[in-house]
């Protein structure tokens, strides 16, 4: 690798229980996972879902999907939560975190599209872990309950994770759900098969994935969308299951893992930034 940089997205069912509440358990073991890679000496961009279900968990609520207002109050709530149990979990392997808390025209601007990648480039210098966000309280496109197109929507944050991977010139992108990667058809039916490798996103390929996963809201149709973002940009993604042991080295030594979107592209940043900022 270039860079030795790696963009990981954690996705809101790889941190919840059921019911939505978050599950620590889970969460520590992603951490555990993300520490062993920057053992290996690789520097990590953690983009993560979970603060509307920290906020849930805090006032002892289940909003409303279509109330917004409401989600962005559990939102506020739980941000500083979730980066509190983030700072324990990788603090306990002496390493330390900073939060990045974004919106789509924090991007869109070339000014503090600039701030946002010295920040992010003097962090990882300092060894300290970004641990990037959508701004949910300025922000209300990643609540909203409908699919909508990558230049409006970060998705559960799918989108997201390929903007920053973008804009920090990553070798790497890996998306964590809870599925194994992408199938032929839904995982829950028995002859759906796990595709192991795409050489480019197709319109075919596009129409195959329906719906969305039922606690995030990015399902796999987002994550398609930022895999022919990644891809086209030159760099790699990796679509594979937060549950599996190791997954992240795994990924890091070759192993056939989830679903691996092959780079089809190799745009300079400015162009990057143009097309896709």
């Amino acid at each position: 690798m270039k860079s030795g940089l790696i963009v990981v997205k954690v996705g809101t069912a790889s941190l919840t229980n059921r019911d939505g509440s978050l599950n620590l358990r889970k969460m520590e073991r992603v951490v555990g996972e993300i520490v062993e890679v920057l053992r290996r000496g690789y520097k990590v961009i953690l983009v993560t879902s979970g603060a509307v279900a920290s906020g849930m968990a805090e006032l002892g609520v289940n909003p409303n999907p279509n109330d917004i207002v409401f989600k962005q109050a559990c939102a506020a709530t739980g941000q500083s939560i979730l980066m509190s149990y983030y700072r324990d979990f990788f603090g306990r392997h002496g390493f330390k975190v900073a939060q990045i808390l974004l919106t789509k025209e924090d991007l869109s601007n070339r000014v503090s599209y600039i701030h946002t990648c010295n920040v992010l480039d003097k962090l990882l210098q300092l060894g300290v872990v970004p641990i990037v966000n959508e701004n949910d309280v300025t922000s209300i496109d990643e609540l909203i309950p409908v699919t909508r197109g990558y230049r409006v929507n970060f998705s559960d944050n799918d989108i997201l994770s390929v903007l920053i991977a973008n804009a920090m010139q990553a070798d790497l992108v890996i998306i964590l759900s809870n599925v194994d990667g992408l199938y032929t058809m839904n995982p829950d039916d028995p002859k759906a098969k796990l595709i192991p490798v795409v050489e480019k996103v197709t319109p075919e390929l596009k129409k195959m994935v329906e719906g969305k996963s039922r606690l995030g809201r990015g399902g796999m149709k987002t994550k398609l969308e930022a895999a022919e973002i990644a891809t086209q940009s030159g760099i790699p993604l990796v679509i594979a299951n937060s549950r599996k042991r190791r997954v992240l080295l795994d990924i890091l030594d070759g192993k056939s893992v989830g679903t691996y979107f092959k780079p089809v592209g190799n745009m300079s940043s400015i162009k990057r930034w143009i097309a896709y900022g």
